[in-house]
């Protein structure tokens, strides 16, 4: 099993960095990422494949992401995206939009941060969203049609075209 578990680590490790990051902020990514290593080792032997391993891997690195959410009050500062190093006007665009869409995240609940992160960010079909939170089609469809909503009026006040969000977040 190690080395299997090797395997495993090795090709989903950034992706559970990534979605831990964006649910529960960047102070706790590498403590929260170890913690889902662990259960996925712990709980590998009992895997039954009733699920693809990468959704479920995915369901327990958002579960370790949602309990220190909730275990702690987030503060927006933990969102905030590293700086772009060039000084054109199109990198200085893309972190404004990096910045928004952190800002946009980190002012949702737990909840809705987490359907938002894992049907436009990481492109899960609904279904497999609500398998992964372990809540019903109807759920995840309407915190997504909220964090839409949240999104839109955070563009509105920018001053930014909404279409633009649509195809950026």
């Amino acid at each position: 099993m190690s080395d299997r578990f090797h395997g495993i680590y090795r090709a989903h490790q950034a992706m559970v960095r990534t979605v831990i990051f964006q649910i529960a902020g960047a102070s706790q990514v590498n403590d929260l990422t170890q913690e889902a290593f662990v259960r996925v080792w712990k709980k590998l032997p009992a895997f039954r494949g009733q699920s693809s391993l990468r959704s479920w891997i995915y369901r327990i690195a958002v579960n370790v992401a949602l309990d220190a959410v909730r275990a702690q009050a987030r503060r927006a500062e933990d969102f905030l995206v590293p700086d772009v190093a060039s000084e054109s006007p199109d990198a200085e665009r893309l972190l404004m939009s990096r910045e928004l869409v952190a800002k946009g995240l980190a002012a949702l609940s737990a909840d809705h941060r987490a359907v938002v992160v894992l049907a436009l960010l990481h492109e899960f079909s609904l279904s497999e969203v609500a398998e992964i939170l372990g809540v019903s089609l109807g759920t995840v469809k309407s915190r997504l049609h909220y964090g839409r909503q949240h999104f839109q009026s955070l563009l509105e006040e920018k001053g930014e075209p909404s279409w633009k969000m649509a195809k950026t977040i």
